[in-house]
């Protein structure tokens, strides 16, 4: 490498001597005012020559014959090409190499950065009103299953989300079994109520025509014997024939007690103790 008038400076060479930041050495490149030259690498390559032309013009007066002592490493010339080892990078403006940031070594795994996304979507996939107790579970099965290990980044993003939807439908599956035997039991509740209010209606049209003394006891025991056997899977023509069958029930007990009486009136007739 050449030295002495010809030695080559690094930008951050070039502003220590000439009392200037890089930036400023850099911007005077950019305009020309500064001529340097360029490595393979794209970094500026000055001349002593050109800054000392620079400081002359700035100061107006000849160059000191004696340059200042500087302990420095000499930069390479503008054909050399610093090619740093593998680990580290060069920083043209300390003109030396530096290890990379560990985080830089290798690449981010996208399966580990994925893992906060998919147990988001999980907690989305909490069915509204969800007691918070249940939601722990929830928490505590997507803590467990959505990692790296389980959901590789070979898995596409949408297969993984169904996984991910699965076990919480696993974790709430007790919980749903719960909901729906509870929404069952009322259903079925509120299908026994409209059937027994459907066989009174039937038993108060059946009866219409009954005398006024029969008529409500009837109807009465037909309400009572519902509520004992209706059960939620019968049909409305289940009810109707029961209500018919308890209708004639009561009226063949109608016509006992009639018979009876009209048998205790011969028998007062007949006694010869009462002439």
């Amino acid at each position: 490498m050449a030295v002495g008038k010809d030695e080559w400076f690094t930008s951050g060479e070039a502003a220590q001597y000439l009392h200037l930041s890089v930036d400023t050495i850099n911007d005077l490149a950019d305009r020309g005012v500064l001529r340097c030259t360029r490595t393979e690498g794209g970094h500026r390559r000055f001349r002593r020559s050109t800054l000392e032309t620079y400081r002359r013009g700035q100061l107006g007066s000849p160059a000191p014959r004696r340059q200042p002592t500087r302990a420095r490493v000499p930069a390479p010339p503008p054909e050399e090409t610093i090619i740093p080892a593998e680990g580290y990078y060069y920083d043209p403006e300390r003109d030396d190499v530096f290890p990379l940031p560990k985080q830089s070594l290798s690449p981010p795994d996208p399966a580990v950065e994925r893992v906060p996304e998919l147990k988001r979507y999980g907690l989305t996939q909490i069915p509204w009103g969800v007691p918070d107790s249940e939601k722990a579970k929830v928490v505590q099965t997507l803590e467990r299953y959505v990692t790296s290990a389980n959901l590789p980044s070979w898995i596409p993003d949408y297969q993984a989300r169904d996984l991910v939807k699965a076990q919480v439908q696993e974790a709430l599956k007790s919980y749903n079994a719960g909901v729906a035997r509870r929404e069952q039991e009322e259903a079925d509740e509120r299908n026994v109520k409209r059937l027994i209010e459907t066989g009174k209606s039937d038993a108060l049209w059946k009866t219409t025509n009954w005398d006024a003394e029969d008529r409500e006891p009837a109807r009465r025991e037909v309400e009572r014997h519902l509520r004992k056997v209706v059960e939620p899977d019968w049909s409305e023509d289940d009810v109707k024939d029961e209500v018919s069958k308890v209708l004639a029930e009561w009226e063949d007990d109608d016509n006992d007690d009639d018979d009876e009486d009209d048998e205790d009136l011969d028998d007062e007739e007949d006694d010869p103790g009462d002439e």
